[in-house]
């Protein structure tokens, strides 16, 4: 609950700030000499409406989506709850033992195809920053995630079948859905500053 009114108090500060920045840029860009563009121009309009849904779709969005996946994934197979390890029993033991095996043939196959000399993710140059690597940080993350949760929950017998590690990813985006309302209007705010006075 605290949680949903954090979101809906930031959500309305970014709305206030929003047309604050419309009016603000009207006045500003009728005062000064043409640096500032105003979002009350038709210029201002056409680029807001043509341009808003190619703003929100942007690499930041992929992730965000990948990652309430791979929460989703996370948490429907227990290994949330399962991760603090108290004194598991024989299940869960093996279980978390099978996940840490996955976890770590995982962390290697990705540490060979990023850090070895002449590995395929590093860039054309040898580096690592920047990289395919680089760039596929947050996705590889998710991906280890969803596959040890998934591993957990096939033995924990959190996940019965196929069908179920399918579903816990879906219901990872309701988890998260109030991030991305807040992303909405987090971008919406961030680019129509940079419209506005770059």
């Amino acid at each position: 609950m605290k949680t949903d009114r954090l979101v809906a108090l930031l959500v309305g500060a970014l709305t206030i700030a929003q047309v604050a920045l419309v009016f603000m840029s009207w006045l500003l860009s009728a005062t000064a000499s043409g640096s500032v563009h105003s979002l009350l121009s038709a210029e201002g309009a056409r680029w807001f409406c043509g341009s808003f849904a190619a703003l929100l779709g942007s690499p930041l969005l992929a992730c965000l989506l990948l990652l309430s996946m791979a929460w989703g994934s996370a948490v429907g197979s227990g290994l949330v709850k399962a991760l603090p390890v108290r004194q598991p029993g024989g299940r869960q033991r093996f279980a978390l033992q099978l996940a840490l095996a996955v976890a770590l043939s995982y962390l290697v196959v990705v540490a060979l195809l990023a850090f070895t000399p002449r590995a395929m993710l590093l860039s054309a140059t040898g580096h690592l920053w920047p990289s395919p690597f680089s760039r596929a940080l947050l996705p590889l993350l998710a991906l280890g995630v969803v596959l040890v949760s998934a591993v957990y929950g096939r033995a924990s017998r959190a996940f019965q079948s196929f069908t179920d590690i399918v579903m816990s990813l879906v219901q990872g985006v309701p988890r998260c859905a109030p991030l991305f309302v807040l992303y909405v209007f987090i971008i919406q705010f961030y680019e129509s500053l940079r419209y506005v006075f770059l």
